[in-house]
């Protein structure tokens, strides 16, 4: 009997798909809940809304980044409904993950924008984040790990200071780097130190106004923006890199030796006594 037991163990051991994909399921059905609970907030259906809003957070596991997304929309839900407490304490929660996190309300209500600030305004003293304010960031294609990276920022009037906000997948602290204004209006230019050995660097823009306030965010900690780190090419370094290395090296090699291989081949043939007439018609020769 025992027997019979361990191996029906063992048969739904076997057959149960991978924790990985638990995991995997767990976080499409979570994202899936977020667009339903969305199209429901869109379509007036609030009280659907917050049910597959609530389901979302609990399937969500501990992303930051997609718990922030459902506290946004569960939130404006709240809100609408006049359950302002149960609103405040969604956002709460989520200017806990993130005290700058750029919320933006689809309908654009100003009503909405005017509760959402005045509850970051308990926690956050420099922030007048203004969802109409446009960061835009031009990366390079990738950063070279031995030079520095040159990013420039595009910002709106309000915006006199900007700074890039950056980390290496080697670093676990955010370092901050502020961009110079160019003789271009509203244009700044910030430049990264050498990454090293990093292969990737993880970076959000914040712009502030005159008063020091944060009023836009191009990004953010929780879903930053990428930019791959290559390898230095070491032949740009004057330096010459590995000779061993370089493929013209063994041509050069393999040409050389041929070569030598012919001659010597031809001085041992002259040394015999010239070389041999072979047994084919004139201007043929056949070596022996």
């Amino acid at each position: 009997m025992r027997l019979v037991a361990l191996a029906l163990a063992l048969a739904l051991w076997v057959a149960s798909p991978p924790l990985e994909a638990h995991a995997q399921r767990a976080d499409a059905q979570a994202r899936s809940l977020l667009d339903q609970g969305r199209t429901q907030y869109a379509d007036l259906d609030y009280g659907e809304a917050v049910d597959s809003l609530n389901e979302a957070l609990r399937r969500g596991g501990g992303d930051d980044a997609f718990r922030a997304e459902v506290l946004e929309t569960l939130a404006f839900t709240y809100f609408v409904m006049e359950r302002e407490a149960a609103a405040r304490e969604a956002l709460s929660a989520l200017f806990s993950l993130d005290p700058y996190y750029v919320v933006r309300e689809p309908s654009g209500s100003p009503r909405v924008a005017r509760f959402v600030e005045s509850v970051r305004a308990a926690s956050v003293r420099d922030a007048a984040i203004d969802p109409e304010l446009t960061l835009r960031t031009e990366l390079p294609r990738a950063a070279r790990a031995d030079v520095s990276v040159e990013i420039a920022i595009s910002a709106p009037t309000p915006v006199t200071r900007v700074a890039v906000v950056f980390r290496t997948d080697i670093s676990a602290s955010w370092q901050r780097v502020e961009a110079a204004p160019t003789a271009e209006r509203a244009r700044y230019l910030a430049v990264l130190p050498a990454l090293g050995e990093a292969s990737e660097v993880s970076l959000y823009v914040e712009g502030r106004d005159a008063r020091g306030r944060v009023v836009s965010r191009d990004a953010g900690p929780l879903a930053p923006r990428s930019l791959e780190v290559t390898a230095p090419d070491r032949r740009d370094q004057g330096q010459g890199g590995d000779l061993a290395s370089e493929p013209w090296l063994w041509i050069v090699v393999g040409a050389v030796v041929v070569a030598a291989g012919v001659g010597l081949g031809v001085g041992v043939a002259l040394a015999d006594g010239g070389i041999p007439t072979g047994t084919l018609s004139p201007g043929v020769v056949q070596l022996p």
